[in-house]
């Protein structure tokens, strides 16, 4: 029950300000990387290929190549 009623108001609190919060720059650099090159959710579908394109993404270093685009060298 606990979990159910702080999932309730966690969804309030997004209502609320979820237009007035945004990502960081280098999550919203990664956002950009990953929509521009796999496909987003839309109708029900299978998404495992989506996934799988993401995971060669993170598997190639090509998502901390765009985070250090916007941060700097990461690591």
């Amino acid at each position: 029950m606990a979990g159910r009623a702080a999932g309730r108001v966690a969804a309030q609190i997004l209502d609320e300000v979820g237009e007035r919060v945004f990502p960081g720059a280098t999550t919203g650099e990664i956002d950009d990387f990953i929509r521009s090159r796999v496909e987003g959710p839309g109708t029900d579908r299978y998404l495992a290929p989506e996934i799988e394109a993401v995971v060669e993404l993170a598997a190639s270093g090509a998502l901390v190549d765009a985070a250090e685009r916007v941060a700097g060298e990461l690591g």
